[in-house]
């Protein structure tokens, strides 16, 4: 049987939650001298890679910036001795073809893909020929995917070498908000059968938050730095929510539990929208399900009227909007009114990474370095920002927590999670401050070898 990861032992679910009052943490390591520490987008990088970094590296008219960088030009030399992938594509779509329509040998089969002359034949064979494909693909499988392996083994080496200690110290915060959060589960919820409104929604919020901050080592580990800064955003998000409940009480834990059947009660009704746009209707099982949510929402509209019903529904008392009000509240709000309004500028860059935002499709942060912006492999450029952040939202999250009840230790861990958090900044910018100074050296030295190759 599978191990399943939860606190308490049971089916209990997992819990974990964010700060709130004095460790408003995230101020409390944002600079290192004078140097802005906390968020720095200032890490842009590459790894040495054999497998290409993106489409068309080494190739010349690829949309970069300056020269490739030295691992792109080893990704470069490997790739040219290797049969392309459309090549190889079109080997296997001739054969396929070749095996498919009968009466035509290999170079009718060429004439025929070149100049588009198949015509109803060839859109017949259609079917055919994919299937063909798709077992020639299962058959080269093995080596493509061992192929693959390689150079994300190499990478994972590479973020271990360069950040390791500085993840390590992150880790340790998974791990003390982690066990913060399993003790306070078996202290509030014990053997009781009624577990209290607020416990019960601030440990399955701390859970939240260290479920995603598990997604987020595990990316920063494997050198996708973007992806990070994305689960951090959702993290981010948990822990104000943390806070700005910690901060107003049984009632809007309350409220927040009862918004539980919104979501899904939209998502049916835009479902059975769009179906009857098409002249078609919800299975049986969903009416079914739907009628029962329409019951629920009508008896939670005439409890705490229409707002209630927005995204953000079950904040709109605490930030005193009114029941039957058009304003909806926003996280924007929820965020100020936490006190951590301070972050905007973050979390909206790393909504860039969540949404298609031009600027992060066409520049990715770390292009420059890469000699690319037509990125799809791993880097060690942009680690540092959602590591920080990950472990301030960590410290913040399980003070919520441990300050909402009584505890002689709560002050101690918090500030031990604080001072940790100051390192892991510390470790993490020290580590990329070197990467990057032995990256552009040799960079520089290798443009140098260039260019006096070319005089001679």
């Amino acid at each position: 049987m599978r191990e399943v990861r939860a606190w308490g032992g049971d089916a209990r679910i997992h819990a974990k939650a964010e700060v709130r009052g004095t460790p408003q943490g995230a101020d409390c390591a944002e600079t290192v001298g004078d140097r802005p520490l906390l968020f720095s987008r200032a890490e842009t990088a590459t790894t040495t890679h054999t497998r290409s970094a993106g489409f068309g590296l080494g190739k010349g008219g690829n949309g970069s910036h300056g020269d490739p960088t030295i691992p792109i030009r080893r990704a470069a030399r490997v790739a040219s001795s290797q049969m392309s992938v459309e090549k190889i594509f079109e080997e296997m779509l001739l054969k396929a073809v070749h095996g498919a329509a009968t009466g035509l040998d290999e170079d009718q089969m060429r004439r025929g893909l070149d100049g588009v002359l198949f015509g109803e034949a060839m859109v017949e064979t259609v079917p055919e020929v994919a299937e063909i494909l798709v077992e020639s693909l299962f058959e080269a499988a093995p080596d493509m995917l061992a192929e693959r392996a390689g150079p994300e083994a190499v990478t994972r080496q590479q973020v271990r070498g360069v950040f390791g200690p500085g993840l390590d110290i992150c880790e340790m915060l998974l791990r003390i908000a982690s066990e913060m959060g399993e003790e306070f589960t078996d202290v509030e919820f014990g053997s009781n059968d009624s577990i209290p409104i607020m416990p019960y929604t601030l440990a399955h919020l701390l859970a939240r938050t260290c479920r995603i901050a598990e997604e987020t080592l595990m990316l920063l580990k494997h050198g996708w730095g973007l992806g990070a800064y994305a689960r951090w955003r959702a993290m981010h998000e948990v822990g104000v929510f943390a806070s700005f409940i910690g901060d107003h009480g049984e009632e809007t834990a309350r409220r927040f539990v009862e918004h539980q059947p919104v979501q899904r009660w939209r998502i049916l009704r835009g479902e059975r929208a769009r179906l009857e746009t098409a002249e078609q209707d919800l299975s049986d099982d969903l009416l079914e399900e739907l009628a029962d949510l329409d019951r629920r929402i009508n008896d939670l509209v005439e409890d705490l009227g229409r707002v209630f019903l927005t995204d953000y529904g079950w904040a709109a008392q605490a930030l005193r909007i009114s029941a039957d009000s058009t304003r909806s509240p926003t996280m924007h709000a929820i965020e100020e009114h936490a006190g951590f309004g301070h972050l905007r500028r973050y979390y909206r860059e790393a909504s860039a990474s969540v949404h298609p935002a031009a600027a992060a499709v066409l520049v990715p942060d770390d292009a420059t370095l890469m000699g690319s912006t037509l990125l799809t492999a791993p880097s060690l450029g942009g680690l540092v920002t959602p590591a920080h952040a990950m472990c301030l939202t960590l410290t913040n999250t399980t003070a919520v927590v441990l300050l909402s009840r009584d505890s002689w230790a709560a002050p101690f861990v918090i500030q031990t999670m604080i001072n940790l958090s100051e390192r892991a900044a510390q470790e993490l910018q020290a580590a990329w401050n070197g990467y990057e100074t032995q990256i552009l050296a040799e960079m520089e030295r290798e443009e140098s070898a260039d260019d006096q190759g070319s005089r001679d």
